[in-house]
């Protein structure tokens, strides 16, 4: 996909590699951005991105934004 500056994940991949894949077509790109929308029934597919204790975490947390590398 050429010319991609902004990503939006409605609902997040099944697979984590996916994600990833996606977000190296963002590589190059100035203000470029990914954003993802989950509820805690994603913990599953939120836990194979960050890592089971961040989702945890995130999914517990009062906060409703999170930025993450």
């Amino acid at each position: 996909i050429r010319g991609i500056r902004e990503v939006i994940f409605y609902s997040l991949p099944c697979y984590a590699h996916f994600y990833a894949e996606i977000l190296n077509l963002l590589e190059g790109v100035d203000n470029a951005s990914c954003s993802a929308i989950f509820t805690r029934f994603d913990n599953l597919e939120l836990a194979r991105i960050v890592g089971s204790s961040r989702s945890t975490r995130m999914l517990q947390s009062p906060n409703h934004t999170f930025m993450f590398c």
